[in-house]
């Protein structure tokens, strides 16, 4: 249940701080170091795990992206990741002379655990209408953003983790 509700953009740099981690393997900002054995970055996310040869064979896809031959993947990895862990889901949108490819999903695997745990979803001209994201890692989305015209409306926010 969202427990706390957000339009004005007072809190909006509290929240974009807290997860800017999680933006930053996507946008290419330096990120954190990835783990060496004994040391401690972020939790792993239930079924995840920092050890690459143990991740599940389900991402937990946030895109939905299986079985729709007419949508085209590009996955990277970012700082710090030994395997891909974003996602990017394109569509070819208009006619003819009008036709491009357009980014309409981006998932990122933040924390490195072999679990998507950020998604961003875009309209057909390319700009951010929502994004959805696990930011304490506990495998249930707790942050919302919704986006008009490209630009960042609202934060909805799961203060009370339920």
């Amino acid at each position: 249940m969202r427990a706390f509700r957000q339009t004005a953009p007072v809190l909006v740099l509290v929240t974009l701080a807290a997860s800017s981690g999680a933006f930053a393997l996507g946008c290419g900002s330096k990120a954190p170091p990835a783990a060496t054995p004994g040391t401690h970055v972020d939790p792993a996310s239930p079924g995840g795990t920092h050890d690459q040869s143990k991740w599940p064979a389900d991402d937990h896809s946030l895109c939905d992206w299986r079985g729709k031959p007419e949508l085209e993947l590009s996955e990277t990895a970012g700082p710090g990741a030994m395997r891909p862990n974003v996602r990017r889901v394109f569509k070819t949108v208009g006619e003819r002379d009008n036709r491009h490819r357009t980014l309409i999903c981006r998932e990122i695997d933040s924390n490195l655990d072999g679990i998507k745990d950020v998604v961003r979803f875009f309209n057909a001209k390319g700009e951010a209408q929502r994004e959805e994201a696990d930011t304490n890692y506990d495998g249930k989305v707790d942050v919302w953003l919704s986006f008009v015209a490209g630009r960042l409306a609202e934060v909805d926010e799961d203060e009370n983790h339920d």
